[in-house]
């Protein structure tokens, strides 16, 4: 597998306004809670994190590991993984 370095700090500082971008998806899809939701390519938890808020079911998976590990601890108890 191809290695996919980002560098997470300087993708929320510069590149957040990509996680803005995505609000408008959530309420598209409209999850009630209770429901399971996998929010593929994930980045620094945004989305998961405004979903399981919501109390839906949601799994955060990324490629990058630097990723997912400032998902994880921008959002402690949310679960995200690299995949």
């Amino acid at each position: 597998m191809t290695a996919h370095v980002w560098d997470a700090e300087l993708y929320d500082a510069r590149h957040l306004f990509v996680a803005a971008h995505g609000t408008a998806l959530l309420d598209l899809l409209n999850a009630a809670p209770g429901e399971r939701v996998l929010d593929a390519g994930c980045g620094t938890g945004d989305h998961v994190a405004q979903l399981a808020a919501a109390g839906v079911d949601v799994l955060g998976v990324d490629i990058s590991p630097e990723m997912v590990a400032r998902a994880a601890a921008r959002f402690p108890g949310i679960p995200v993984t690299v995949a």
